[in-house]
């Protein structure tokens, strides 16, 4: 029989802790990755599907039902050396990394077999790595998106898309701005961000400037707080000059709706 003492731990219990089911567990799990991160995966999945038909004229499923990590393994050795690209050419570094990752966790997910760290897959990592050696000497490059020139982030504050002046220009200044001054991936996160996160604070030689309350997490950082964060960045005040970015944000602040919780 329980003790009173037991009795009232479980109704305590009860209110106090969440009760989750596997499917529940698994979700918050999966949205712990970004939707970058689950493209990556899906793009891998759909590349060793179309290998594994083309070589094997099998599905994922098929091939490794009952093959040994050993097994898997050797394919992957394989599948490393003759991957390529629907012209023909090779992948970059990049892709090919993205590729392996993408794959680790579809092995993940439907076998447990860590590709990447457990040691029943060095040789197939072994050759993971001449792989890149060969793409290296064979000059391939990543193709990387050209950063904003200084000439035309000049042609935008001469126009009028940061004109101050009315709502739409207003907040295009203000998250462009937020944007290269918090080094924050495009528009990645803009849609969940709070006035709150962002605060004007005066540094030690009483200098103004937008200082960030949160850190993020990005596509390229997905863990705890730490692995990334922007609430070193600043954003200073540019006295006497009509484009000041924290005249702007702290117009726009302003001139928010009180009743709505985003940015």
């Amino acid at each position: 029989m329980l003790s009173f003492a037991i009795c009232i731990a479980i109704m305590e219990g009860s209110a106090r802790f969440a009760s989750y089911n596997d499917e529940e567990i698994e979700n918050i799990m999966e949205n712990r990755d970004s939707s970058n991160t689950k493209n990556v995966v899906k793009v891998a999945e759909r590349i060793l599907s179309e290998y594994l038909v083309h070589k094997y004229e099998s599905t994922i499923e098929n091939f490794f039902n009952g093959k040994s990590k050993n097994e898997a393994a050797e394919f992957l050795k394989k599948f490393y050396c003759e991957v390529r690209k629907k012209d023909g050419t090779i992948y970059a570094r990049s892709t090919m990394i993205s590729l392996r990752f993408g794959l680790q966790r579809v092995f993940l997910k439907l076998y447990k077999w860590d590709i990447i760290n457990d040691n029943d897959f060095k040789s197939a990592n072994d050759m993971f790595s001449a792989c890149l050696v060969k793409i290296k000497k064979e000059g391939v490059q990543t193709e990387h998106k050209r950063p904003i020139s200084d000439a035309d982030i000049k042609k935008l504050y001469e126009s009028n898309v940061f004109d101050t002046s009315t709502p739409r220009t207003l907040q295009q200044k203000v998250f462009f701005e937020i944007m290269m001054f918090f080094c924050n991936r495009g528009r990645e996160n803009l849609r969940n961000m709070r006035p709150t996160d962002y605060q004007i604070r005066i540094d030690a030689e009483g200098r103004r400037y937008v200082g960030s309350n949160v850190s993020r997490l990005t596509k390229n950082h997905r863990e705890a707080v730490g692995d990334q964060d922007n609430t070193a960045a600043r954003m200073y005040e540019k006295p006497g000059n009509p484009a000041c970015p924290v005249n702007s944000f702290e117009k726009y602040i302003s001139k928010l709706n009180p009743a709505c919780e985003f940015l």
